[in-house]
């Protein structure tokens, strides 16, 4: 039997389907925030073209990068959500204690109760490597357990942060 070609282009790599698409949309400012009104009302819109390839997520993917966001989010950089994120990067110079590692697990909890209510959060574990070099208080790895209602699977996500010596502090 030979299989039926389909009519829309797609490649597959490593078993996942990435089909093309072309993607039109309308900038309806432009530069007009560059502007004085005058010369914003005579601007037209620019009509941006983007062709690509996007991949077709499974809902397990897609809810791992859904709690990736909202970890990695700060509060107020969601437009129209100012209440949205967790923050972690408003807590990578706070002092590396339990009162601290409290208040990201009890952010984390209300958070993804908040905006996540498919996951139930099973256990948050914060690990510090043995102190080597006295830098183990320039380490911090957070461990989140969860279990995906819908699907009745239990999955997990880490978040490791380095401080460097230039105290520039990176996600591994």
């Amino acid at each position: 039997m030979v299989a039926k070609k389909s009519k829309y282009k797609s490649v597959t790599i490593k078993k996942k389907r990435y089909y093309f698409y072309k993607i039109t949309w309308s900038d309806i400012t432009g530069d007009s925030s560059h502007a004085d009104l005058h010369t914003a009302l005579g601007m037209m819109p620019s009509i941006m073209v983007t062709h690509g390839y996007l991949l077709n997520k499974d809902f397990k993917d897609l809810v791992q990068q859904n709690f990736k966001m909202l970890m990695l989010t700060n509060p107020g950089e969601r437009i129209m959500d100012p209440d949205f994120g967790i923050g972690l990067r408003t807590f990578l110079f706070e002092q590396n204690t339990p009162g601290t590692c409290s208040q990201i697990e009890s952010k984390i909890r209300s958070q993804v109760g908040m905006y996540l209510p498919y996951l139930r959060i099973v256990n948050i574990r914060f690990d510090q490597p043995l102190e080597i070099n006295n830098m183990a208080g320039n380490l911090l790895s957070i461990k989140v357990k969860y279990f995906i209602e819908p699907l009745q699977i239990e999955a997990d996500i880490a978040f490791e942060f380095d401080f460097n010596l230039d105290n520039i502090p990176t996600l591994i």
